[in-house]
């Protein structure tokens, strides 16, 4: 394929949103998984971190207590609601 709407249009023949990076593909299934960089950046760290050949000690979200993790994962959601897809509503 050469444009990313293509893909999108492959995975849903109906899609009239907002074409945007990054996107996840599964070449096994010839679809999307997901478009979301705070989904993928969570995904990451929960099941594919295992995968990893090397830096496999960093983490994404914090271990500490159920309260850090909380605070955390409500930060990221605000800065993914406010500034990371701002550009979608301009």
């Amino acid at each position: 394929h050469r444009h990313l709407k293509e893909l999108y249009l492959k995975a849903n023949p109906n899609f009239e949103g907002a074409i945007s990076v990054p996107l996840l593909w599964d070449t096994v299934q010839n679809t999307a998984v997901s478009n979301s960089s705070f989904g993928l950046s969570r995904m990451i760290e929960t099941q594919l971190k295992g995968l990893a050949t090397r830096n496999q000690h960093l983490e994404l979200f914090p271990s500490s207590s159920d309260a850090d993790q909380d605070e955390h994962w409500d930060f990221c959601k605000w800065l993914h609601s406010n500034v990371t897809t701002a550009v979608y509503r301009m």
